[in-house]
């Protein structure tokens, strides 16, 4: 938007797109708008808003042709569509070691050796880098082993930009907030 406060991700897609942005400084603003006529919320409130990152994801007129009709849709339905969009980049299981890694690689394979080539993988990243890594790997081993690295536990984030993110402990909660009770316990 025009603050440059909220990030875009396949804006223009007619599949999937998604947004985030700081749900606080959002209800703030919404407040102040002489049109408003939504609930006030209290200074507790947007201070505990203030902490929450909204992710939304919209769902475009291609979804709609592909999918089933959308009255089929369940919760849990459109709960798993979000969940498997923004989990690439929220991430899934915590990896704390370059051993544990190699060992989600190998469980996560369908074979050891295929879990080995993935991390094996993973190591030429980090020492080489995302493009010259995929540089010298074939197309089809590239892609093998980023499924089985990305199913081992390692996210975007962990290859975001093609920069060499080294393996790191979890240094943001994310917790699913669906209401303000939600967001007082996690405060």
């Amino acid at each position: 938007n025009q603050a440059g406060d909220t990030v875009y991700w396949s804006a223009k897609s007619r599949l999937q797109a998604g947004k985030a942005y700081a749900k606080g400084p959002h209800l703030s603003y919404l407040m102040k708008k002489k049109d408003y006529d939504g609930r006030r919320y209290s200074d507790a409130e947007l201070d505990q808003a203030s902490r929450l990152l909204r992710l939304e994801l919209r769902l475009g007129r291609e979804f709609f042709l592909r999918a089933e009709p959308w009255y089929t849709f369940t919760k849990s339905y459109l709960v798993n569509l979000w969940e498997n969009y923004f989990g690439r980049m929220l991430g899934g299981c915590e990896v704390k070691t370059d051993n544990e890694l190699l060992e989600n690689c190998i469980s996560a394979a369908p074979t050891p050796g295929q879990g080995r080539s993935a991390y094996a993988l993973w190591c030429l990243i980090k020492s080489e880098g995302w493009e010259r890594a995929q540089n010298i790997t074939s197309r089809p081993t590239w892609y093998r082993n980023l499924k089985i690295l990305r199913a081992s536990g390692l996210g975007d984030a962990d290859f975001s930009a093609g920069n060499v993110v080294h393996l790191r402990r979890k240094i943001i909660e994310v917790t699913l907030a669906k209401s303000w009770a939600d967001l007082r316990n996690v405060a």
